[in-house]
């Protein structure tokens, strides 16, 4: 039934721009959960317990590897949006959509690593 492959392929949407937004922001709190002590995933799997783990891990080799990682599973998570939305086969706004969903959220993950760089030089 087509209304029920419209709503499997909206969830899907849902869930995996979720999936998303959960990963960057994760990655842009890693500095303030190692201050603070808060759960963070990606702290916990690069063992950051504070705020020094977290200056020597910007200075470390790890450092690209992990944000190529990151990368790479944003890129998957996005790869599954764009199938969903394709399937979707959806007509009014679809410049607006793509334009929140390809350019407004996958921009944001760039202007992350910048700014994560950027503190790595001033150190």
């Amino acid at each position: 039934d087509e209304l029920e492959k419209n709503r499997r392929l909206v969830s899907d949407v849902g869930f995996n721009l979720g999936k998303y937004i959960y990963i960057l922001d994760a990655f842009e709190d890693m500095k303030k959960d190692s201050i603070k002590g808060s759960f963070n995933p990606f702290n916990i799997e690069l063992n950051i317990n504070s705020i020094e783990d977290y200056e020597g891990f910007l200075k470390s080799q790890d450092l690209d590897e992990f944000i190529r990682n990151v990368d790479r599973k944003l890129a998957m998570i996005m790869s599954r949006v764009s199938i969903s939305l394709d399937n979707l086969k959806i007509s009014n706004n679809l410049g607006i959509i793509e334009n929140i969903v390809y350019s407004g959220v996958c921009m944001n993950f760039g202007r992350l690593v910048f700014k994560m760089k950027e503190v790595e030089d001033e150190q």
